[in-house]
């Protein structure tokens, strides 16, 4: 049986939610509300809940206290006591305003939530935001805060759903294709959502689900992946279709326990972010989180201001040509030195800026600096005998892409040609269609673009026959099978042969050996990279050591 502390820890509960609590104690018929509801109407504090003011049920439209009085009945009868209803209360100016009520019927009394069922922004009466979502038709925030704030004895499972690179189709095809794909995303999971399930959307491109049958970690876990399949179908914008992937981070709900809303929402979000830093599509909280989550908190404020104050610097690894045996070209690395850690292992600090949102400015910081040293290096020692590769993030691609590195170029004073931009295989197959628009407009502009890693993806050849490619990098793995076994110098050989019929030049990674260095000459490949040829250096280390080769 719950205690008056209990509900009393629930109406706080609520209230810290920013929602407006009601209270029905249905034996001695006293209704509180809190001063939200009261401000809504335009009513002073007290209008309501004091002593002088008037009871919430005689300031229904007469046509909707019969319906409230029905849901009390039926909240009676249901298994959980759950129940909602809508209605109009009267204003202080006497107008009709819709309210929305959702909540539990437990020991005589009815406990939930009430919001504004319009949204009221061009209101003075009102702050109470609406529990419904304009564009999806799911309950919004306010109402997932609710329900999570209204769980009585049972356990249960809070799942947080980001939707990856949401932001591209916005900026490929527009905020209506956008909005199509969250409508769709919000059946599938109405689909979903049961007495069970309770399914809301949150905002921008996240979804909240509050997993009230998961009573373990791993059924919630089933659950959780079983949603994510869902999500990831295809979507429909109209001409085409687009696949999103999501993220997931899943928190516990220890109903009773004195958690906070906010708390077993904070841990979700915690999850939820270490799933986005190792590109996982689910990852449950545990306690350990929390500190290196704090940790990483500091560290993102400081990477904010790091492009600012000048502490992201940019290495270069020489790229040798095989034919003249020479430095052809080199690839523009990202390092971060922090003002009191030194430099941040680049796999920690990169994945900290996809996170945060940075990365695409981080881009263009390293993209700006490594064409001006280009710039500097190709007067010094002959324009078009040296090239930039810069390796393009996830974030950064974008219909933007192509403008942005158009305008670097031309401040530069480089020749587009003498630039290339390196993608992943596993980053365009994210989305294969926008990655083909964005990379058409940039080789359109005369920059070159080199496949990163080939191999290492789904569809090598795919990309290779439908994507702008100029530059095939080979992932060091073929390499260094190669260098071990008769079938894997087949495969590189093959490889080679393949690009060089397509008119693509080749780069082989992960050079460490003069063995390995011979082989691909006899291979006729076209350039080599790795410690063998350079560790990556400081601009003013490549100057010294271009002027030791002119001589």
């Amino acid at each position: 049986m719950s205690s008056g502390n209990d509900d009393r820890r629930r109406r706080r509960a609520l209230a810290a939610a920013g929602l407006a609590v009601w209270d029905h104690a249905l034996a001695e018929d006293i209704i509180r509300t809190g001063a939200a509801l009261e401000t809504a109407l335009g009513l002073p504090r007290g209008g309501l809940n004091g002593a002088d003011g008037e009871h919430p049920v005689r300031r229904m439209h007469p046509d909707d206290a019969p319906a409230y009085r029905a849901m009390i009945e039926a909240a009676r009868r249901a298994p959980q006591g759950a129940a909602r209803t809508h209605f109009r209360l009267r204003r202080a100016d006497g107008a009709w305003r819709w309210f929305s009520l959702r909540g539990r019927l437990e020991d005589g009394r009815f406990l939930g939530v009430v919001a504004a069922l319009d949204d009221g922004a061009a209101d003075d009466a009102g702050p109470l935001r609406p529990l419904t979502d304009a564009l999806t038709g799911l309950p919004a925030q306010e109402a997932f805060f609710g329900e999570l704030a209204a769980l009585n004895h049972d356990d249960a499972h809070l799942l947080l759903i980001d939707i990856a690179r949401f932001q591209a189709i916005n900026d490929a095809w527009g905020m209506r294709a956008g909005d199509r794909v969250l409508k769709q995303l919000a059946r599938r999971l109405s689909c979903v959502a049961d007495d069970g399930v309770f399914a809301a959307r949150l905002p921008g491109d996240r979804f909240a689900l509050l997993l009230r049958d998961a009573a373990t970690p791993s059924a919630a876990r089933r659950t959780a992946a079983r949603i994510g399949r869902l999500l990831e179908e295809p979507c429909d914008i109209g001409m085409r279709q687009v696949r999103v992937g999501v993220r997931m981070g899943l928190a516990r709900v220890l109903a009773g326990s004195g958690q906070r809303p906010a708390e077993a929402f904070r841990q979700a979000e915690v999850a939820l972010s270490e799933a986005r830093r190792h590109d996982r599509p689910i990852v449950v909280f545990d306690a350990a989180m929390q500190g290196a989550r704090a940790a990483s908190a500091a560290l993102e404020q400081d990477l904010r201001t790091a492009v600012a104050n000048g502490e992201i610097v940019v290495l270069y690894q020489p790229i040798l040509s095989l034919r003249a045996q020479r430095w052809a070209g080199f690839e523009a690395l990202a390092r971060w030195r922090h003002p009191r850690l030194g430099v941040v292992d680049p796999g920690r600090f990169i994945a900290l800026a996809e996170e945060a949102g940075l990365i695409a400015e981080i881009g263009h910081e390293v993209l700006r600096i490594a064409l001006a040293d280009l710039a500097r290096w190709q007067q010094a020692h002959g324009e078009g005998r040296l090239f930039m590769s810069v390796n393009v993030s996830a974030a950064q691609l974008t219909p933007a892409l192509a403008p942005q590195v158009a305008a670097l170029v031309a401040a530069a004073g480089v020749a587009p040609g003498d630039v290339k931009l390196e993608v992943t295989e596993s980053l365009l197959m994210r989305d294969p269609a926008l990655a083909r628009t964005v990379l058409d407009e940039v080789a359109r502009i005369g920059v070159r673009v080199a496949c990163d890693d080939f191999g290492t993806g789904h569809s090598s050849l795919a990309s290779l026959r439908t994507l702008p490619f100029h530059t095939l990098k080979v992932d060091r793995a073929f390499v260094t099978d190669a260098g071990r076994s008769r079938r894997g110098a087949i495969i590189l050989n093959s490889i080679i042969r393949l690009a060089h019929d397509l008119g693509l030049d080749v780069v082989a990674e992960g050079v460490e050996t003069e063995d390995q260095l011979r082989m691909l000459a006899n291979m006729d490949c076209d350039m080599a990279q790795g410690w063998l040829l350079g560790r990556p250096m400081a601009a003013d280390q490549i100057a010294v050591a271009l002027r030791r080769q002119e001589k």
